[in-house]
C-alpha cells in the first residue's frame, strides 16, 4: 500500500505519517507534500493507492482537485480531512472515499484514518 498525504503543515504532517508507518505494517511508503504546487506532480510520479489531503490544501480549489483526481485517477482512494460546515455532502457527491471531519476529537480522526487503510489493504 503507498500513502500519499497532501497537508501545509509540516508537523502534522509528521505526525499522520508517524502513526500510520506505527499502526499499519503493510505500507511500502508513505510521501509527502506540503506544497500544492507540487501535488499533482507527485500523485503522477508517485501513483499512490491512496492520497489524503487536507480539505485546505487548494484554499477554497478543492473541488475542483477533487474532480480531477477522480477522473484521472479513478482507483486511487481519496481522503479528504475537513471541517464539516456542510461540506461533507458535498465530497459524498464528488464520490471522495472518505471524509473526515476535523471538528471531531482527534482519536476519532486517526482511528477513522486507520480503519480506513487497513480496510483497503485487506481487500
Amino acid at each position: 500500500m503507498n500513502i500519499l498525504i497532501a497537508e501545509e503543515r509540516k508537523n502534522l504532517l509528521s505526525a499522520l505519517k508517524l502513526l500510520l508507518e506505527t499502526e499499519i505494517e503493510q505500507i511500502d511508503y508513505i510521501k509527502e507534500v506540503s506544497d500544492r504546487r507540487d501535488l499533482n506532480k507527485a500523485v503522477e510520479a508517485e501513483k499512490p493507492d491512496v492520497l489524503i489531503m487536507d480539505g485546505d490544501f487548494f484554499n477554497g480549489n478543492t473541488k475542483d482537485a477533487v474532480i480531477s483526481f477522480k477522473k484521472y485517477y479513478p482507483d486511487m482512494f481519496l481522503v479528504i480531512i475537513d471541517f464539516d460546515n456542510g461540506k461533507k455532502k458535498m465530497y459524498q457527491e464528488m464520490n471522495v472515499d472518505l471524509f473526515i471531519s476535523k471538528g471531531s476529537s482527534s482519536f476519532k480522526v486517526l482511528n477513522s484514518l486507520i480503519n480506513f487503510v487497513k480496510r483497503k489493504i485487506m481487500r
